[in-house]
């Protein structure tokens, strides 16, 4: 969503985004301890990439090696037809540091 806003408020396009990964990407080529090493990456294998949440694509997020988390939440009656019991999530908290919240909340003021 944040994403999304940032491109609807800012003009923001998937070239945009692309121009990051790659230059992400860059970064790493020149790393000889960088888990992309040598491998490259096209404006075209970023824009033929599958989306993971729109207008995100595969190579805008993290590697599995920085320590990052991602759920997947879908509702009780979905969950019933998955292969596992589902972990119900009656509800969750999260801590944002004040220039955290600004950021996150552009049409909302920053809280006191």
């Amino acid at each position: 969503m944040l994403a999304r806003r940032y491109m609807h408020q800012f003009g923001g396009t998937r070239e945009h985004l692309a121009e990051v990964a790659m230059a992400i990407r860059a970064h790493a080529n020149r790393n000889p301890a960088a888990l992309m090493h040598r491998k490259s990456m096209s404006i075209e294998e970023y824009m033929e990439a599958r989306f993971v949440s729109e207008p995100l694509c595969l190579f805008d997020n993290c590697l599995e090696t920085d320590g990052a988390l991602a759920a997947v939440l879908v509702s009780a009656e979905r969950a019933k037809d998955c292969p596992h019991p589902p972990a119900l999530v009656h509800a969750f908290g999260q801590g944002l540091g004040r220039t955290t919240w600004t950021w996150c909340s552009s049409t909302t003021p920053s809280p006191p």
